[in-house]
């Protein structure tokens, strides 16, 4: 993506041509842009049930020693 980008910018000779393969380099990086996105939330959703199962586990520690 970076190279491709990096080809536009240094190669295109007129603006109708950089306007044309930038619209088409977009229309590829916003694919990239929702599986990212998509990862990213999955990812984030994980990382809460971990800090939330953490917290759980020492609230539960807490509670067994004050009861005994």
């Amino acid at each position: 993506m970076k190279e491709e980008f990096r080809d536009i910018y240094e190669n295109c000779q007129s603006v109708e041509s950089g306007k044309h393969r930038m619209s088409q380099w977009l229309i590829h990086a916003q694919v990239f842009m929702e599986k990212l996105l998509a990862l990213f939330g999955h990812i984030y959703q994980k990382f809460l049930i971990i800090l939330l199962a953490t917290q759980l586990a020492l609230l539960w520690k807490e509670l067994t020693i004050k009861l005994s």
